[in-house]
């Protein structure tokens, strides 16, 4: 529990990256979820709830309705994403119960993911809608790898004289 707490500190301590979000409370959770979409379209990464964007960690009440509703968002993912979650207990200060919750998405295999039927990426610290060439670029990327005309079976035909 200590070594979580204090890989916790160490990923926050940089503050918000290209591969890092931060997130008060999970009543941000729908632009929690556009960020999550993005880092999946980038290098993957992670969203941290209950940590402010200045990092300081403030923690939250995480119930059973608390992961439900998180559950819900992440069906908003096309292709599907499979966010990892951590929940750490906060330990420092007068917060008994509260915690801060780690969800981590790779890298897509299935590139471009949309949240909500839009794509997004990530811009340094920020994410933002995805441009459409960018978008257009991907999805050709991805159906290229499989249903090229190159990769399909050749008929021969025989020649009769």
């Amino acid at each position: 529990m200590m070594q979580a707490t204090a890989a916790l500190h160490t990923l926050i301590a940089a503050g918000e990256s290209l591969t890092l979000e931060l997130k008060k409370s999970t009543a941000e959770k729908d632009r929690a979820c556009r960020s999550l979409c993005a880092l999946a379209n980038g290098q993957g990464g992670q969203v941290v709830f209950g940590v402010t964007p200045t990092g300081k960690v403030v923690g939250q009440k995480v119930t059973d309705r608390t992961l439900e509703e998180l559950a819900q968002e992440f069906q908003g993912f096309e292709p599907p994403l499979f966010p990892q979650l951590q929940r750490i207990p906060v330990i420092e200060g007068d917060a008994p119960g509260l915690e801060v919750l780690l969800v981590q998405v790779e890298r897509a295999t299935q590139a471009p993911v949309s949240f909500r039927g839009v794509p997004y990426e990530r811009v340094l610290n920020t994410t933002r809608v995805m441009p459409r060439a960018t978008y257009q670029r991907l999805l050709i990327e991805s159906m290229h790898a499989t249903d090229r005309w190159e990769m399909q079976a050749a008929w021969v035909a025989a020649l009769t004289p």
